[in-house]
């Protein structure tokens, strides 16, 4: 269930939340929020500094943002670079106050790496499913509550905005035009 290099939920474990906070949420009228993370230039700190040093620069970015997550929300390694990260109760407004908790403490201290210190940044892409938003409500409405691919698929899109955009930065998905009407 746990990622062996930093410690957090690995991707099946983290699926698993996700696939049961959802329609909890959902039945309680609770908003959820997913966050979707990625390194920037990761295959860079690699294939400069060594994997070494980007497992270094993995294990810190899951610690930093452990710290700046309640215990109860969910933190897992989705893919090599890129972490998920869960908030059941969180709106649209706190979920992006926690991704800009997370970017800053990403770009703003150094990561320790063997020889050294480098600058790390992440791009940040989110996903909010609030019933009290005619957006959201219609997007459950028109979708299986346990089809979490759709919510996963939008929080990646805005990531890649994100990414295309210059990177380090927070984008909030939206859902595609088409079923939103």
């Amino acid at each position: 269930t746990h990622d062996f290099l930093t410690g957090i939920w690995n991707r099946r474990a983290i699926l698993d939340l996700l696939e049961r906070e959802w329609p909890r949420a959902r039945r309680e009228g609770q908003a959820m929020g997913i966050i979707m993370v990625d390194l920037d230039h990761f295959k860079r700190i690699n294939d400069l500094h060594g994997h070494p040093a980007g497992g270094a620069v993995l294990s810190e970015a899951a610690n930093r943002m452990r710290t700046l997550i309640r215990p109860y929300d969910g933190l897992g390694r989705y893919g090599g670079e890129e972490f998920l990260i869960v908030l059941v109760g969180c709106g649209t407004a706190e979920t992006a106050r926690v991704a800009e908790r997370l970017q800053s403490s990403l770009e703003t201290r150094p990561f320790t790496i063997p020889g050294g210190k480098i600058s790390v940044t992440g791009s940040f892409g989110l996903f909010v499913d609030d019933p009290h938003t005619s957006e959201t409500t219609q997007f459950a409405e028109t979708h299986e509550t346990d089809d979490v691919h759709m919510l996963l698929k939008i929080a990646d899109d805005a990531l890649y905005q994100a990414k295309h955009q210059g990177r380090n930065q927070v984008i909030v998905g939206k859902m595609p035009s088409a079923q939103a009407a």
